[in-house]
């Protein structure tokens, strides 16, 4: 909910000073790296601050997370977007990239339940996203591999 509201900034910066001082758990820390460059994105506009704290959340994901996890793919799409932000497209395809083949692995593990359906849905928003970055660069044969890979 803090989301929505331009103080976040400071709440979820002081979030993560608070579990970086007294949390040993890593998924805390994940997590609130991860909401803060979020909050840093959107309130803020500050791409770059955003995708150092994604690169922060990524190195702890392993602690606690596996590719066919549905976070770690967020924080993949999350600092793919904000090197997109920032002209970084090289970056970001390949955050994309990881973010999209982490999704599959989520929708896989799913299988033919309801919630494959949602994890289906957030790699639609996905592949959208890196397609529509690729057409801007004109990367035309690669939009339509990316396509291709998301059909199958």
């Amino acid at each position: 909910m803090a989301h929505e509201y331009p103080s976040s900034v400071d709440i979820c910066r002081q979030q993560l000073d608070a579990y970086s001082r007294h949390s040993h758990r890593p998924l805390d820390l994940f997590t609130a790296h991860d909401q803060y460059g979020l909050v840093l994105m959107k309130h803020a506009h500050d791409p770059q601050k955003a995708g150092e704290q994604f690169s922060q959340a990524i190195e702890l994901a392993p602690q606690g997370f596996k590719s066919s996890d549905a976070e770690w793919a967020y924080v993949y799409w999350h600092r793919a977007a904000a090197e997109q932000q920032r002209g970084n497209n090289a970056d970001a395809e390949k955050d994309f990239g990881v973010a999209e083949n982490s999704l599959r692995e989520v929708e896989d593990a799913m299988g033919k339940e309801n919630n494959a359906a949602y994890y289906h849905d957030f790699l639609s928003s996905v592949v959208k996203q890196h397609l529509a970055m690729l057409e801007s660069e004109n990367q035309h044969d690669q939009a339509k591999q990316v396509l291709a890979n998301f059909a199958q």
